[in-house]
C-alpha cells in the first residue's frame, strides 16, 4: 500500500492496526520537507508499533541522515532509488538471519518494489537532437532521465547523485566519454558499487568496443540509437530492473538505396513514435541552414577541426532520420577532413550538399495524422 504524504500514511497505519492487520514493514522517505519522514518514524516507535520494520529512504549513503536513522530503534537506511538487492540486504541486517516469516516478508517487498520503479538514468550527450531521441525512448519505458552535455558535468553528477545507469557519448567537448568514465571508475575504487556505463558512439568501427571496455564501460550502442538496441543493453546489464519501451512488431524495413529518406523505417527505429520523428524533421529544417553556413565557413578558412565537429553533429541528426545517403555523404566528408586533404574535402562537401538538398525535397514537415 502507498501513501502520498505523512498524513495519509498515518491514516493507513491506524486503519491497519484497528483491523488487526498491521504492516510488517514501512518504507518512509527521509527527504520529506521539514523532517516529516523522521518525525513519522519516531512517532511509530513511540506508539509501540514494534511489529514493523522501518526503512528510511535517503538521498545519500553517508552523512547526518544515515546517522539519524540509526538512532531510531529497529530502523534501517536505504539509498534512493530503491533497488531490490539493496532492500534485501538492509532488511536482512535488521531482521537478522531469517526464518520463514522474514524470508516471506523480503520476497513480498522485492516483488512490490522491483516492477514499479524505473531506472534513474544519466544521459551524457552534447547534441540536442540525440538528447531528445534518447530521453523520449527512456521516458516511454518509465525511466527518469537527467541530462548533462559534457564530460565534467557527467563526473560531477555521478559524484553528487545516485544513478542506476549512465549513457555516455564518447565524443563530448572539454572531456570525452572515455576519460569521464575513467574518472568515475577511479572514484568508485574497489567498492561494491559498480555503476553500469554504456557508451554511445557514431563510429561503429573495429576496435571501438574494445576501447570502450578498456575505459571501464560495460556496454556499447552505435548511433543512431534504436529502441531495440537500448532495450537490449538495459536488459543485459540490469535484468532485475527490466522495464522495456514498447517495440514495434516489425523491426523496420531497411531503406531502399534509391530513396533518400524512408519514413517507415525511421518511425520503426524510434519505437513507433511518429510524433518524435515529426519533431526531428522540424528540427532538421530549422537547424540545417545554420549548420550548412558553419560548414562553408570552416571550408573557406581551412578549419578542418571545426568542419569535423559540425559534420559529426549532422551525421547524428541524419542517422536519426534514417537518411542513409546523406549520412554516408557526411561520413565521407568527416573522413576527408580528418585526413586533411583539401581536394577530397571540397569534393566531399559538394557531394554532401547535393545529397542533403535531395533529402530536403522528401522531408515532409508535420504530415497530417492518418484518419482514425
Amino acid at each position: 500500500e502507498t501513501a502520498d504524504d505523512v498524513a495519509a500514511a498515518r491514516v493507513a497505519v491506524a486503519a491497519a492496526s484497528e483491523h488487526s492487520d498491521p504492516f510488517a514493514a514501512l518504507l518512509i522517505d527521509a527527504t520529506l520537507p521539514q523532517d516529516a519522514g523522521f518525525a513519522f518514524a519516531r512517532s511509530i516507535r513511540e506508539q509501540s508499533y514494534d511489529g514493523a520494520v522501518l526503512m528510511l529512504l535517503t538521498a545519500t549513503s553517508r552523512g547526518p541522515d544515515v546517522a539519524r536513522c540509526r538512532q531510531i530503534p529497529r530502523t534501517g537506511a536505504i539509498l534512493k532509488p530503491v533497488r531490490a538487492a539493496s532492500l534485501r540486504d538492509a532488511m536482512q541486517r535488521i531482521l537478522g538471519v531469517g526464518g520463514d516469516p522474514e524470508e516471506d516478508l523480503l520476497s513480498r517487498l522485492e516483488r512490490s518494489i522491483s516492477p514499479s520503479v524505473g531506472l534513474r538514468v544519466l544521459l551524457a550527450e552534447d547534441d540536442a537532437v540525440n538528447q531528445r531521441v534518447a530521453v523520449r525512448m527512456l521516458e516511454r519505458a518509465g525511466h527518469r532521465v537527467e541530462v548533462v552535455d559534457d564530460g565534467p558535468a557527467a563526473v560531477d553528477a555521478v559524484r553528487q547523485e545516485q544513478f542506476d545507469l549512465v549513457l555516455m557519448d564518447v565524443q563530448m567537448p572539454t572531456l570525452d566519454g572515455f576519460e569521464a568514465t575513467r574518472r568515475i571508475r577511479r572514484a568508485e575504487g574497489d567498492g561494491d558499487d559498480h555503476l553500469p556505463i554504456v557508451a554511445m558512439t557514431a563510429h561503429a568501427m573495429p576496435g571501438d568496443r574494445e576501447r570502450c571496455m578498456d575505459a571501464g564501460m560495460d556496454g556499447y550502442i552505435a548511433k543512431p540509437i534504436s529502441i531495440h538496441a537500448l532495450n537490449t543493453e538495459i536488459d543485459r546489464l540490469l535484468p532485475e530492473r527490466r522495464r522495456r519501451a514498447e517495440e514495434p512488431q516489425d523491426g523496420g524495413a531497411i531503406a531502399e538505396a534509391s530513396r533518400p529518406y524512408d519514413r517507415g523505417a525511421a518511425v520503426a527505429r524510434l519505437g513507433g513514435d511518429e510524433a518524435l520523428l515529426n519533431e526531428l524533421v522540424d528540427l532538421f529544417h530549422d537547424e540545417y541552414p545554420r549548420q550548412r553556413a558553419a560548414l562553408r565557413e570552416a571550408l573557406r578558412t581551412g578549419d578542418n577541426a571545426a568542419l569535423q565537429r559540425v559534420v559529426h553533429a549532422l551525421r547524428g541528426a541524419l542517422g536519426n532520420l534514417g537518411a542513409r545517403g546523406s549520412m554516408e555523404a557526411a561520413e565521407r566528408l568527416e573522413t576527408a577532413a580528418s585526413e586533411d586533404d583539401p581536394v577530397a574535402v571540397r569534393e566531399a562537401m559538394t557531394h554532401f550538399e547535393r545529397e542533403v538538398e535531395h533529402l530536403m525535397t522528401h522531408l515532409i514537415r508535420r504530415p497530417p495524422e492518418p484518419d482514425a
